[in-house]
């Protein structure tokens, strides 16, 4: 589960069953349902208007066994990601042909 629809000020963490297994380099815990997780830090956030466009460094990256092909690389289609595109709208990895 990437993204829920909550009540304002709802939170993610609260709603999920099991949610704090340590992360390897950073503080916050991760999403212990998530298959794929990545540890950023933020380098930089620069405000664009009334929005800000946030840079990050990925520093660990973890990745359930189970959503590895053959070959150790992330099976996009076991994983089933979404991506957000903007506003609103997202797309699937699973809508890519």
């Amino acid at each position: 589960m990437f993204s829920i629809s909550l009540k304002p000020n709802g939170s993610e963490k609260d709603t999920l069953r099991n949610v704090r297994p340590l992360s390897h380099i950073i503080q916050p815990p991760r999403l212990a349902e998530s298959p794929v997780a990545f540890e950023c830090r933020t380098l930089q956030i620069m405000p664009v208007g009334e929005f800000h466009i946030v840079i990050g460094q990925v520093v660990h990256l973890f990745v359930r066994d189970d959503m590895l092909s053959e070959n150790n690389r992330i099976d996009v289609d076991q994983v089933g990601a979404l991506g957000r595109m903007a506003g609103y709208a997202y797309c699937r990895t699973g809508d890519l042909t």
